[in-house]
């Protein structure tokens, strides 16, 4: 069955029509940024925030490319690695990596943490980050942060299965 979307009121967004973002070593399609934490620098063509989704992007880190040392406070970050792999750097999380088809939530609680989130290869990679507004403010930072996932060795594990291999997830979102 096909909708006639003009009909039901809903509004398409394309992440090919929005100009592509650039940052140290990342390269973004911004789809959702939204005012309360982007002030007026909410770019071109997205979409401002729905509920406590603030912030959602498609992204690449170039080859051996990194974000540099960057703060988060008040902010569950949300990684879908969907190719290649990602290290973090920095106060919470300081070493873990993030594998193609794993999840990682860290909440920056009222204290805020700082990393640096790098690209270990020589190619590529690609993951889509997702930011929410916590529940209510003050609460602690935490490099797991979601309320699943078994703690090993004193390491939050990352959720595996999120995103089925082959389907794109910006259209499982």
């Amino acid at each position: 069955m096909r909708f006639d979307t003009e009909t039901i009121g809903v509004e398409m967004l394309e992440r090919d029509k929005l100009p592509r973002n650039r940052f140290a070593g990342v390269r973004e399609h911004r789809l959702i940024t939204d005012p309360r934490v982007f002030g007026t620098d909410t770019g071109e063509g997205a979409w401002a925030g729905f509920g406590n989704l603030v912030y959602l992007a498609d992204a690449r880190l170039v080859p051996a490319g990194e974000t540099g040392m960057h703060s988060h406070r008040e902010i569950d970050v949300i990684s879908v690695m969907v190719e290649g792999r990602m290290q973090h750097q920095g106060s919470l999380g300081h070493g873990q990596a993030l594998a193609a088809h794993e999840v990682q939530v860290q909440r920056a609680g009222a204290e805020q943490f700082s990393h640096n989130e790098i690209n270990p290869d020589d190619s590529q990679n690609r993951l889509i980050q997702i930011w929410v507004l916590p529940q209510g403010a003050g609460g602690a930072a935490d490099p797991g942060g979601a309320p699943r996932g078994s703690n090993v060795g004193g390491q939050r594990e990352h959720h595996r299965g999120a995103v089925p291999r082959g389907d794109d997830p910006l259209l499982l979102l």
